[in-house]
């Protein structure tokens, strides 16, 4: 078996859940439709995107998803070592700027994950039926924003913990899609949190789902979307506008 691997991790409790830093945790979403290419347009501003370096004083590297030249379990790697990085390189500043912050996590999350299939699949039958396409739009605009902003606010409020990224049991080099788990030991016991990745139609592994200790993060999600809209008799932009200012 390969060698496990392990990273400090930094964790924050909002809202009752506890949101690794390290992929995209608290973003999750139904893995019941095949992961869609993104749009050329989207793919050539994530790559230029990773080409600069907007943080002061940081080097930025790109994300590693090339699925020809990286098995799953090196992308969450790659990944949770980026974004704990930029986390301590925030944390050694007294006042860190937060528009710096969250350009970082815009940058390092979105090679990695589908914002506009992840809104899609977390409206559910909404955005097949009652949403148009500007609604669609708007919503993947509002939760990308959303979870990019608790991650700026957390920051300064982020713990020690430490993270073992667990090997895969057998040969998953021919998988299409894997699962990833990682152990994230802390004072207050281990939390589990399993990764699903897929190979979209670019060649690139994509986030498709997360479990964090046995509850599936993306049908929370859906849940609580299809709540809201009965409570909003409806209203697709109430949801949208709201969605935000939960808590």
């Amino acid at each position: 078996m390969a060698k496990q691997t392990v990273f400090k991790c930094f964790s924050l409790t909002a809202k009752g859940v506890l949101l690794i830093a390290t992929l995209s945790s608290p973003l999750a979403f139904s893995a019941e439709e095949p992961l869609p290419s993104p749009s050329s347009a989207m793919e050539t501003q994530g790559k230029e995107a990773q080409a600069q370096s907007p943080i002061a004083g940081f080097e930025f590297k790109p994300v590693k998803v090339t699925a020809a030249d990286h098995t799953a379990h090196e992308v969450v790697e790659d990944v949770t070592e980026k974004v704990l990085a930029m986390i301590k390189h925030f944390q050694a500043q007294e006042n860190p700027d937060t528009n710096e912050v969250a350009t970082g996590f815009d940058l390092l999350l979105t090679p990695v994950v589908d914002f506009g299939y992840i809104a899609r699949n977390v409206m559910g039958s909404t955005a097949k039926g009652k949403a148009t396409d500007k609604q669609v739009q708007a919503f993947t605009e509002t939760f990308k924003t959303s979870l990019i902003d608790t991650y700026t606010r957390g920051v300064t409020g982020f713990v020690n913990r430490e993270v073992v990224v667990v090997p895969p049991e057998g040969d998953v080099s021919k998988q299409r899609r894997v699962s990833v788990l990682q152990e994230v030991k802390g004072p207050d016991g281990m939390n589990r949190v399993s990764y699903t990745l897929g190979i979209n139609k670019s060649g690139d592994w994509q986030l498709l789902n997360v479990v964090l200790d046995g509850i599936n993060l993306g049908r929370t999600f859906r849940n609580q979307f299809a709540q809201a809209l009965k409570q909003a008799n409806g209203d697709v932009d109430a949801v949208i506008n709201n969605w935000g200012r939960k808590g």
